[in-house]
Order: C-alpha cells, then sequence, then structure tokens
C-alpha cells in the first residue's frame, strides 16, 4: 500500500495516502464534522508516514554496505515480501552522493551526540561525588558553632561595626 520506492512521505502520492485513510475509515468511526475530520485525517496520515520511515530505515541498517562497490550486491538480495523494481529504486538511491553525504553528516553529528552523552555521563557522575561528599560533611556543619561576639577566645571583628558614612 505504501511503496519503498518513494524516497520520502512528502512524494508519496496522494492516491496511495489516501487508499491509506479509506483502510482507517473503514475500520474506526471518523467524526462527521469537517474540521474534526480534516484534523484527524492529516494526524493519522503523519503517523502512517512513521512506521514507513521507520521501515525504510530498518531496511538500511539491515541490507546497506557501505561503498558503490556493493551496490550490486545489496541489490540482488532484497528483502522478502519486497517487490523487486521498489527495492532497486531505493537501492541506487542509498549509493547516490547525495545519499552518501547525508549518511556521512548524520555520523558526524551522532559522533558529536556520544561526545555530548559522554561528557554530561562524566557531569553526573561529578553530581553524584559531590553529593556524597556533601552527606559526609553535613554532620560536621550541623554542628553548633560558637559565635564571634559570644566567645571569649575569638577577637571581635571590627568589620562587623562598619557602618557607611554618608555623603
Amino acid at each position: 500500500m505504501c511503496p519503498i520506492r518513494y524516497l520520502n512521505w512528502k512524494n508519496m502520492p496522494e492516491e496511495l495516502k489516501e487508499e491509506c485513510w479509506r483502510v482507517v475509515e473503514r475500520k474506526y468511526s471518523v467524526p462527521v464534522n469537517p474540521i474534526a475530520y480534516a484534523a484527524l485525517k492529516a494526524f493519522t496520515l503523519q503517523k502512517i508516514g512513521k512506521p514507513w520511515r521507520d521501515r525504510k530505515s530498518r531496511m538500511k541498517k539491515r541490507h546497506y554496505i557501505p561503498h558503490s562497490r556493493n551496490k550490486t550486491r545489496v541489490k540482488n538480495n532484497p528483502p522478502k515480501g519486497c517487490i523487486p523494481e521498489d527495492w532497486d529504486i531505493l537501492v541506487d538511491h542509498w549509493y547516490t552522493d547525495d545519499a552518501v553525504a547525508s549518511l556521512a553528516t548524520m555520523e558526524e553529528k551522532l559522533v558529536g551526540f556520544d561526545e555530548m552523552k559522554q561528557k554530561l555521563s562524566q557531569f553526573e557522575e561529578m553530581e553524584q561525588r559531590m553529593a556524597r561528599m556533601l552527606q559526609q560533611i553535613s554532620p560536621q556543619c550541623n554542628q553548633d558553632v560558637p559565635l564571634a561576639e559570644h566567645s571569649p577566645s575569638l577577637p571581635k571583628s571590627s568589620a562587623a561595626s562598619y557602618q557607611p558614612s554618608s555623603l
């Protein structure tokens, strides 16, 4: 119903999306209010697009072999139940310069994301260590500490009696 030959959901022909919507209408009750109907239809078709993209992504993860010399090998091993013509179109796209460049960009972003996760993990470890240290020293901090004015052994600070001069 939703062929993999289309490179993105926006390129999927409207008649195929309408076919998906008709299946939804047959299976579920949809509102008769035109505004609610249109909103539900748009929302539902977006939700249908997500598993379609996910399926293509899983196919690429399982079948794509980097480097253009592997293109024929990948083309000759389509997944079960896949229309061979659609598979050829999808594999051809995977090996275009744009798709390869896009994949490289995504891999760079993932490396950056992994670095950020590692830094966050280090920060969280440091935060936990500081919390443990604070727990260890907090009983000491809760003891009564003598104030300078009540303690005979400590000299009274002149800073405590400082009064700013008026201009």
